[in-house]
């Protein structure tokens, strides 16, 4: 897969992922096996916001192809894939999340292998 397209399939998840869990929060986090009270509601539509700008930099950032940009934006997704990915497992292994919850293992740990790989491409 080239890095644009990786690019892009993280901007469409981002956004889907987003939309989910700022109209639905509660719907989708009970589709995982949790419920959500008012603050829980309220940080998960917080976090929508974040999957909003995550998805318009990574959909802006698919044909960027100065090597410095790159390498931090990389580093970027690397970070908040792979801490989702560790996450998400653990919350799967302490029965927090369901099996739903290998869901996001899956895709986080495969964005974070992805980025990790061109990281290590646009610094050599």
């Amino acid at each position: 897969m080239k890095l644009s397209t990786l690019f892009a399939v993280n901007a469409v998840f981002a956004l889907i992922g987003g939309l989910g869990l700022l109209f639905m929060p509660q719907q989708i986090m009970a589709n995982y096996g949790t419920n959500l009270n008012e603050g829980g509601k309220l940080v998960t539509q917080l976090f929508s916001t974040v999957l909003f700008g995550i998805a318009i930099i990574s959909w802006l950032f698919r044909n960027v192809k100065d090597k410095s940009a790159q390498v931090a934006v990389l580093w970027g997704f690397v970070v908040a894939h792979g801490a989702s990915f560790i996450i998400a497992f653990a919350s799967v292994l302490s029965g927090a999340l369901n099996q739903m919850g290998w869901i996001d293992i899956i895709l986080h740990g495969t964005f974070a292998a992805g980025f990790g790989y061109y990281l290590q491409k646009a610094k050599t």
